[in-house]
């Protein structure tokens, strides 16, 4: 009743309705959001209606409504009211698709706050990953849980932003945390083609080639077993850096045994080992 706005004159006048208080709530209400971002609806409504001037009859009424707004009051009781924060470390974490990792997510009270605190997650379905908090609430207001979230193995790589929810009643807040899933470094190795056949006395070659994954940039150092005897095997060059090639020669003499036989190429870098076999046949 009686809200003074802007006219169609450049002037002001005071008018009465929902439609030109509404836009004074609306401003209420971002001013209290920039002070406490993350109020619920709930809780936006308590305090505009706890902060109001009363006019008219005692209470809540159909001319005045819960009365005059008071940003100031509502602001007060919002800063004195029993509540409580939650804050979550690591601020992001990082795996591999199929890997786990784990937050600590803390709680503290404010103004005497004693309520029980459940925790929710959002961000991941159920088929990207599996989640549980230990325990699912924090008793009390006061206290600590453990966010421990395993990714499927086929999630894919990149970063998932993560809302942690905490609410009691109709109090609730979050806080973001990020997963970052990526790919190990790694290689693989390949050997073709997948069989040779050579007369004893002479030499014949494979291709090795080495394939980075997820960055990886190490020398990888080659070996092969499995040669019969009076054989040898050299590699040019005998370790490949990242990504490239490598060609296997396989020499034999005249007394190298007819037949058979399956190398293992290994491919060596630090704790990382990978193989691939192929067939030589001697005739």
């Amino acid at each position: 009743m009686g809200v003074r706005t802007a006219d169609l004159f450049g002037l002001y006048t005071q008018r009465t309705g929902t439609s030109l208080a509404a836009p004074h709530v609306a401003g209420a209400v971002a001013l209290l959001l920039d002070a406490f971002p993350d109020l619920s609806a709930d809780v936006q409504e308590d305090a505009l209606e706890t902060g109001a001037v009363d006019l008219g009859t005692q209470g809540p009424d159909d001319a005045f409504g819960f009365g005059r707004l008071n940003i100031l009051a509502s602001y007060d009781w919002l800063t004195t009211r029993a509540d409580f924060t939650i804050a979550p470390a690591p601020a992001s974490a990082t795996t591999f698709p199929g890997g786990g990792v784990g937050y600590a997510v803390s709680a503290t009270p404010l103004n005497g706050f004693t309520g029980d605190i459940a925790l929710s997650l959002g961000g991941l379905s159920t088929s990207q990953a599996e989640w549980s908090f230990t325990p699912p609430s924090i008793a009390g207001g006061s206290g600590s849980a453990q966010l421990t979230i395993t990714t499927a193995a086929s999630l894919a790589p990149g970063t998932y932003p993560l809302t942690i929810t905490g609410t009691s009643g109709s109090v609730a807040h979050t806080v973001s945390v990020a997963l970052v899933v990526s790919v190990p470094a790694d290689f693989g190795i390949s050997v073709i083609p997948s069989s040779r056949t050579v007369k004893r006395g002479s030499s014949t070659t494979y291709l090795v080639s080495v394939v980075p994954q997820g960055g990886f940039a190490g020398a990888v150092n080659l070996s092969v077993t499995g040669l019969p005897a009076w054989a040898t095997a050299t590699f040019a060059p005998s370790s490949v850096v990242a990504s490239g090639q490598s060609t296997l020669t396989v020499k034999t003499t005249g007394r190298t045994p007819k037949g058979t036989f399956t190398l293992t190429v290994v491919g060596q870098s630090g704790s990382l080992a990978h193989q691939s076999t192929a067939t030589l046949i001697v005739k």
